[in-house]
């Protein structure tokens, strides 16, 4: 077994810190990137979400300038662009009501000489990262452990949280072939 892949709900709120919190995390330095998300603005109304609405052009111009005026951070899809966040600044940020994760890929180390950039799980099983958590389309969450036992507690956590779809990730069914988001 090689992780767990679970569905998220598709709302703004700390959806994902609500399952890391309840595991043993705070002994990682998290290598951030690939990240992609919105921030609430103070007093904005957010969007509903889960419905598809259809728009003129100019409406999604504006929209999209309200966005990027209101917090919204362009995408990272560079591998060696990354952040490094304490167990502290990993759960400031993702412990915010305001927060729409749409896509990113957390590793977690113990010490920071250890980083590397992982390609694919052999990359991965060969490192000194002991999870890989990827975030994509803002619901779809797939973590690869290298502990049995943290594989089941992110499963149990998972489940405790009420998230959807929760499987195993196997050699067989593993549809991540490279670890980009």
């Amino acid at each position: 077994m090689r992780g767990v892949r679970f569905e998220t709900f598709n709302t703004y709120g700390p959806n994902l810190w609500n399952v890391l919190k309840k595991l043993p995390v705070e002994k990682y330095l998290w290598k951030v990137s690939q990240l992609d998300f919105f921030i609430a603005g103070k007093g904005e109304k957010r969007p509903v979400l889960g419905k598809s609405v259809p728009i003129t052009a100019q409406e999604f111009a504006q929209a999209e300038q309200k966005a990027i005026e209101s917090g919204c951070r362009p995408l990272n899809d560079k591998e060696d662009d990354y952040t490094v966040y304490s167990y502290e600044a990993l759960r400031e940020f993702l412990n915010n009501n305001d927060l729409y994760l749409i896509a990113g890929k957390f590793e977690a180390y113990v010490k920071k000489e250890d980083f590397r950039q992982l390609n694919c799980y052999a990359d991965f099983m060969d490192s000194g990262c002991e999870m890989t958590v990827f975030v994509i389309d803002a619901i779809y969450v797939d973590v690869y452990c290298k502990s049995k036992i943290m594989t089941e507690n992110i499963r149990s956590a998972a489940k405790a949280e009420n998230n959807g779809h929760i499987e195993d990730i196997t050699d067989l069914d593993d549809c991540i072939l490279d670890f980009h988001v």
